[in-house]
This record gives C-alpha cells, structure tokens and sequence, in this order.
C-alpha cells in the first residue's frame, strides 16, 4: 500500500489524494458561498450588466451598458459570461462562476505545466499555493477580468516554454491561440505575452533561426483569424472606433491621458505591497527567492523572472493603476516559490515549520486584537479604532481566533511528530485558508446590503416593477440595480464616467434629464428615484417645492417616492 506523503526527493506521478486535496482546495477557495452575497456595485455590477444586454439586444459586437455603446475593453470576458447566462439563467452565481473557473484552470495548468516539465510536485506545490494565497482568491471572487486575462497570460506563456524546450510548432501555435484569446479580453495590454517571450530568448542568446521560428504562419494566420473579425465589425458599427478603442482607451489610459479621466493612479512602487497581498501567506516566504536556485534550470529560472519582471515594469510605468493588474504574474512566483519549497523539504531544513508557526502565531494575534478592540474588553480599549470592526463580525472573529488557535497547534504537534511527512504541513495551513474563505464570505453576506443594490431591486420587483425609475447623478456606484432590474434606467443630471462615451455618440435626450427639465415633464408621473445616501440632501433640496419620501434604502443608497401616500403607509 502506498505512503501518502509527498516525495520531495524523487520524481513520482501524482496519487488520487494529491488530486482529492487540490480538488477540496480549489472548491473551497474559488467556489464555496460564491452565490449568497449579491452582484455589487462598480465593476461587478458592470460587466454583469454588460453580457446581459447582449443577449436581450442580440448585439455581441458593441457592448453596451444601460444600453449604450461601451467599449472600454474587448468583447470576450463578456461573451464568456453571456455563455454562462444562456447555459445556467442569468444569476450571481453565473456571472461569478466566469472568473472563479479561470482561478481554478489557472491552478491546474500549473500542475499540467509541472507535468510537462517533470516536475509533477513543484507544479502541485504551486497550484496549492495560488489556490490558498489570499490576494489571488479575493481576486477571483470578483467579477472583473483580469482573472481571464490572467489564465490566456498563463496558457500562451506555458504553450511558449514548452515549445522552447521541445521544438514542436503544435506548442507555437497554441501560444498564437492563447495569445489571440488575451488580445480579445483585455486589448493591447497583450503584447506583453511576446514581449515577454522574446525577451526571454534573448537573454538565453538563442540563434536567429530559432528567433525567426517564431514567427510561424500557421500561429499568425491562427491569431489574425481570431482577433481581426471583432475589430472589422466594430470599425463598421460603431463611428470612431479606432481612435476611441486603441488610442483614448489604451495608449492614452497609459500616458495618463484619457478621456474621462476615471482611473486611479499612484506611486511608482505601488505594485510591490499588492505582490505581497496577492501570495500571502506564502509571500512571507519571499525572501527565499532573493537567492538564485543553483537545481533549477537556467531556462526555467529566467523565463519565470521575465515573466514576472515585464509586466511589473510596465505597470509600474503606466498612469494608471489597479489593484489586481499584477495578478497575471502571480503563477511565476507561485512556480519559484514551489521550487525553493521543494528544496527546503529535499534538504529536511526546518524553514517550513518555522514559518507555518510563524503564519499560525501571527493570524492567533491578528483576530485576537480585532475581536477585543471589536467586543471592547480589557484589552481593546487601548487598541486604537482602526483595530474597531462592525459589532455583528464579533462572533465572526471569534471562531476564526479559536479555529485558528487550535489548528496552529494541532498542526505543530503533527509537524513534530511526523517531520517526515510534509503533507501534513500543507493540510494544516489548509486548514488555517479555510477558516479564512469563510470569514470572507461571512463578512461579504453580512455587508453586501452595503455594497449592492439587491434589496431595492427586490423592494422595486414585488411592489411596483413597471413604474419609471430614475437614478440620480451616478450609475457606477449604484450599478447592480440595472443588473436586478434587468431594464434601463434613465439618470437625472448624470456624472457617469463610464455613459460618457455613449452620450456622446447616440442622440440620449429620453435617457439623461438635467434636474430642471427632469422636473418639468415627469412632475405629474408617479415615479422611483435612487439616491446614495451620500447626495439624498441635495437632492431633497434641488426638488423643492416638490415632494418625495423615502420608500426603503440598502446600506449606500435610498429609494425615494413622489406619492407620498406610499411612505405613510409603510
């Protein structure tokens, strides 16, 4: 019978819990409670809406947001979760299943990847460390794109080393394939993948035969077949679309210079404590990667540094700023990260307990603070109001404080008792990310009434679903309404960033009202407005004499009546 523990001396195929684990791993961290908190506003209320519109209108060329022209980014995130839509019903859970399945593919094309290179447990080893980073969960738990860009960045990079070490043109052309794929889900940003690749060969001084291979008719007429017909349809649909697609969203977005401007910016090394975030806890690890791996193969080594590197230097550079655009080079530290993990058990160094107590001690303290500076005991009161969460978390915290304590020390027990058996170490701190994931998604049903607009999209759905709805001034911060509602709503003095493109391109006189005209042809229809709580009083003021009450409210905003009677009744 064999001894389930990981080999980290000998080359050995993957057994059955190796998979279980992976597998428990990935559903607990990508897929679990993915459903019970609501599309949120912003981003997630956008490209939840977006997909939705095109199957109503039955146009995947242009996308379009309350119905508008929208062509921020490319087409194929949205045409992914449209599939989803068409398959599954138009949900929460179909619409976050899109970027919680690429998380997923992401880590088993490590393991495949580690397969291919015969490094079956260090690809193991990497997946389990993207699928327990708390950075890279979080991440693909949102509905933005990124986590499908990052899974075409991970699949033509991987198709592109293996052609490297092998030779075979199949490998090249995947590589042109996943490469078109990347350039339809988040437009230039792309031509980092070949940029990354001819890098690479470059600081391996490959010949200029093997630079000119590259450039294979078969993988460029692949990539052309799949990126031109979009943008031919485009160009032919919507006027300006070069100049609005390439120039203003793209090169402008990186210069700093974009119209509008509604994204956000920061220091030059803003990107280095987001690495941090993405991997931890495994990033506190990091400081092994700061000595070069004399067992790993040169090739191998430089090309997860570039792939790595590039992209930070050009966000770094870039105007521009997200949190979670680093997350397309999180698979190439989770690779180095797994090779010096490997080397730290082939060596037997204790490095690995050192730093599971370390993780184990320092999560006991951090939810030991927040939950006495929460509750207000004898130890919170001198804590400052930082450490102060909302009360309802309390018991929350609590359980993680216990559960944390107990599988820390339950977890160093087996550590000492079974030092030769390093799988219990991974099923520890598994352990330990579990109780996370839960706390994470506790905490979002607990706030998600702050965060989405559910409530009153139900409220509007069981009373008066066919009365006129106005939004007042913003659509971003509100956005899940549209999604619930599942209609357009017209806006009342808008200062919508992203319906400024399609403002000004079609004729929206019936759609976007200035407060006076708003007031003088709607004053006698019976109506909803939707306020953020934070303009309510500006715009009770900017109404009067006219009268509205307020109906129900979610966390951020109000639903407001002018039939005053409504109010009066509830």
């Amino acid at each position: 019978m064999r001894n389930f523990t990981l080999k980290f001396n000998t080359y050995y195929r993957l057994g059955w819990l190796e998979y279980v684990i992976l597998f428990v791993v990935l559903f607990l961290s990508f897929y679990l409670g993915m459903s019970t908190y609501g599309i949120e506003n912003v981003n997630e209320g956008l490209y939840a809406e977006i997909p939705r519109e095109m199957l109503q209108l039955g146009n995947y060329v242009i996308p379009k947001l309350n119905f508008l022209p929208y062509i921020e980014k490319p087409p194929l995130f949205y045409w992914l979760i449209a599939l989803s839509y068409k398959i599954f019903g138009i949900s929460t859970w179909s619409a976050r299943v899109v970027p919680a399945t690429s998380a997923a593919l992401i880590c088993l094309s490590l393991v495949y990847f580690g397969h291919v290179l015969r490094r079956n447990r260090e690809g193991w080893l990497a997946a389990i460390i993207l699928a327990t980073s708390i950075g890279f969960v979080a991440t693909a738990r949102v509905l933005i794109l990124d986590m499908a860009l990052t899974l075409f960045f991970t699949l033509a990079l991987f198709s592109f080393y293996s052609w490297y070490k092998s030779n075979r043109v199949g490998y090249l052309r995947i590589f042109y394939v996943f490469f078109a794929l990347a350039f339809l889900t988040k437009g230039m940003l792309a031509l980092l993948i070949p940029l990354i690749g001819m890098l690479f060969l470059l600081s391996m001084q490959v010949s200029s035969k093997k630079m000119l291979a590259c450039l294979d008719v078969v993988g460029i007429s692949l990539l052309g077949a799949i990126i031109i017909p979009w943008h031919y349809l485009a160009m032919h649909q919507q006027a300006g679309f070069i100049w609005d697609y390439f120039v203003n969203e793209q090169v402008f977005r990186f210069l700093g210079e974009r119209t509008p401007n509604d994204y956000h910016t920061g220091p030059i090394y803003f990107y280095i404590p987001n690495i941090l975030l993405y991997l931890f806890p495994w990033s506190l690890l990091s400081f092994l990667l700061l000595k070069p791996d004399k067992h790993l193969e040169k090739s191998l080594y430089r090309f997860l540094w570039v792939w790595f590197t590039l992209p930070l230097i050009f966000f770094s550079l870039a105007k521009a700023k997200g949190d979670y655009y680093m997350v397309v080079a999180t698979p190439a530290l989770a690779l180095l990260l797994s090779f010096k993990i490997n080397e730290i058990f082939t060596t037997k160094n204790k490095t690995f307990i050192y730093f599971f107590a370390f993780l184990g001690f320092f999560e006991i303290t951090v939810f030991g603070l927040l939950y006495s500076a929460t509750v207000q005991n004898k130890i919170g009161v001198y804590l400052p109001d930082l450490w102060r969460l909302d009360l309802f978390l309390a018991h929350s915290l609590y359980i993680l404080f216990v559960s944390a304590t107990i599988v820390t020390f339950a977890g160093l027990l087996l550590c000492i008792k079974y030092n030769k058996k390093p799988l219990l170490h991974f099923l520890a701190i598994i352990c330990l990310i579990f109780f996370i994931v839960a706390f994470y998604v506790i905490n979002k049903q607990k706030i998600g009434y702050r965060l989405s607009e559910k409530s009153l999209a139900n409220f509007i759905s069981q009373h008066d679903p066919n009365r006129p709805t106005y939004l007042y001034q913003d659509y971003e911060k509100i956005s899940s309404i549209v999604f619930y509602l599942q209609k357009r709503l017209p806006l009342i003095d808008s200062q919508s960033k992203d319906l400024e493109y399609g403002m000004r391109k079609l004729s929206s006189e019936d759609w976007f009202f200035s407060l006076n005209n708003f007031l003088n042809t709607k004053d006698k229809e019976t109506h909803y407005v939707i306020a953020r709580k934070d303009r309510l009083m500006e715009f009770l003021h900017a109404v009067t004499p006219h009268e509205y009450c307020i109906l129900a409210q979610s966390g951020s905003s109000v639903l407001l009546s002018n039939k005053l009677e409504e109010c009066e009744a509830q």
